[in-house]
């Protein structure tokens, strides 16, 4: 049963008939109820399926950096991880259904305007030491904040650091497991903006293996 709040003239809000009303956002929407197809799913659509469903179990994952890092891209009508999910289902598969897969060196975990990680080197034994160029152009801080994020493939494991160290550092040292000194590991990382909303595209770099 629906209900309407604030008199005649508030939103609507439950089920009703075909149509379902609910609010997002300070926004009220009212929608049709779709109707199931009898008919079976082309293989275009099971693909289609396939791909969003990879893109959200990896990357919830790490949804507080998700969060962080699409916030900007993220309009009234939609989420951070709801722009994320559609970039990796756009630019972040190989394959075709049902052999459809992530390739994770096309993962972005960030996007925006400040300027980039670069030059990064990262040296792999016990933990990782990440380096990094600490000069910067107009479009970045002394003060902007790293971000990173480390992908084990073999173990399907993610370890997030935030605000780990600020750009004008140049270096980082991140603990991680002992077994991991010869792995194969996919690292993400991008800058944030100390005040701000305001975060660098992600930079990926594949080490070990």
């Amino acid at each position: 049963m629906g209900t309407i709040r604030n008199g005649g003239n508030g939103a609507f809000s439950g089920k009703a008939g075909s149509f379902i009303g609910s609010s997002w956002k300070n926004t009220n929407y009212i929608k049709g109820i779709p109707k199931l197809s009898k008919k079976p799913a082309s293989l275009k659509q099971l693909e289609q399926r396939m791909r969003f469903g990879l893109a959200l179990d990896f990357l919830t994952r790490v949804k507080d950096v998700v969060n962080i890092g699409f916030k900007t891209q993220a309009a009234n009508r939609t989420t951070a991880m709801n722009v994320a999910i559609k970039y990796a289902v756009a630019d972040a598969m190989t394959g075709t259904y049902p052999d459809v897969a992530i390739d994770p060196s096309l993962i972005k975990l960030s996007k925006g305007r400040l300027e980039k990680v670069g030059g990064v080197q990262i040296v792999q034994s016990t933990g990782l030491t990440i380096n990094w160029f600490a000069h910067h152009g107009t479009a970045g801080k002394d003060d902007d904040k790293l971000y990173v994020v480390v992908y084990h493939p073999e173990d399907y494991m993610f370890y997030a650091f935030e605000a780990i160290a600020e750009r004008v550092a140049g270096t980082v040292n991140l603990p991680l497991p002992s077994d991991y000194a010869s792995a194969t590991l996919h690292v993400y990382l991008f800058f944030k903006h100390r005040d701000t909303i305001s975060v660098s595209d992600c930079t990926h770099v594949l080490v070990g293996g």
